[in-house]
């Protein structure tokens, strides 16, 4: 039998204000977690702010530490300068600024390959093109001759403004064929990035190759520089072999390297007086390609703060009776 009357009425009644208490709960609930979700927001969005701020502070660290170091060495930075063998940590205040010097003389330019041609093997002997000397380093890395030329033709391909694509080397004909398609740049490279899209740079040969190559800037003062012989590492021991004109093998190399003094050769004659360098004819190694002066210098900055991270790279030049310049900033991932 079905209730009728002031009980089925009451009944009714609290159903209504339990639906209206849950629909007030679930309301409430909603509320909650839209207020706590922007309050995530506007913190991490402030936490963001906060790390760009830094960021740009971090610049104008890196700047004044670099300046301050070449005052007061002149710019012979060795290997055990501060920065190079363990990084610099500041913190400021609820933040961690950690600092890393990195010496870009010491690498070969790709942007030096602008106007390269392929080596031949049959052509007549001449002084060592950049390309000649790109094609030994990475031979002497690991990869084959065949291979190396497709990376110096793959480089000024890349570079040149022209669609005749060099012999191993590729122009929009074949770059518009992958998925996604894409055109070559016509321009200097920028960043070391790039050198991805290029034809041959995959991620194992970029990997290989990254201690041994960088790109400075077309706006850099100059293009071509001399290693830095006293912050060389024994993993950048392959560009010494076009230097030395192919007379030294790599394990030669790294062995020089590991036996510099702790505070660096004073000068080029120091270093061309070692053991394994006075057995060579001394028009076979390029006096020119070496100094003990750094050129350009990069330091990454990364900066914590509240859990979060954010990484710079700054490229700095540094020539003798001239302020530091900064020729590229760079944000890392």
């Amino acid at each position: 039998m079905t209730q009728s009357g002031p009980s089925a009425q009451r009944g009714a009644a609290l159903i209504t204000v339990l639906l209206i208490v849950a629909s007030m709960a679930a309301i409430a609930v909603t509320l909650n977690q839209i207020t706590l979700n922007n309050a995530r927001r506007v913190q991490a969005l402030e936490t963001q702010t906060q790390l760009r701020l830094y960021a740009t502070a971090g610049e104008e660290l890196a700047e004044a530490r670099l300046s301050g170091l070449v005052q007061q060495l002149g710019g012979g930075l060795i290997a055990t300068s501060p920065g190079f063998e363990s990084p610099l940590r500041f913190p400021v205040e609820d933040a961690l600024f950690e600092l890393r010097v990195k010496d870009v003389s010491n690498c070969f330019n790709l942007n030096q390959l602008a106007t390269a041609s392929v080596p031949s093997a049959d052509a007549a002997p001449t002084l060592p093109s950049p390309a000649d000397d790109f094609t030994m380093i990475v031979e002497t890395a690991g990869i084959d001759r065949v291979d190396a030329r497709t990376l110096v033709a793959g480089v000024a391909d890349w570079i040149d403004r022209d669609l005749a694509a060099a012999l191993g080397g590729a122009e929009d004909g074949y770059y518009t064929q992958l998925d996604p398609p894409y055109r070559t740049s016509g321009l200097p490279l920028e960043m070391l990035s790039e050198a991805r899209a290029i034809r041959g740079f995959d991620r194992v040969t970029l990997t290989l190759l990254r201690p041994l190559i960088c790109v400075l800037p077309a706006h850099a003062t100059s293009l071509r520089r001399k290693l830095n012989i006293n912050t060389l590492s024994q993993d950048q021991a392959e560009l010494l072999r076009p230097v030395m004109s192919g007379t030294l093998e790599i394990d030669e190399l790294r062995q020089l390297i590991a036996r510099r003094p702790l505070e660096g050769w004073p000068d080029l004659q120091a270093f061309l007086a070692e053991p394994v360098l006075a057995t060579i004819r001394p028009d076979m190694i390029r006096q020119d390609m070496l100094g003990t002066v750094s050129s350009h210098i990069a330091i990454s900055v990364k900066v914590a703060y509240r859990g979060q991270v954010m990484h710079m790279s700054y490229l700095y030049e540094v020539l003798p009776d001239r302020p530091v310049r900064l020729l590229q900033r760079e944000r890392v991932g």
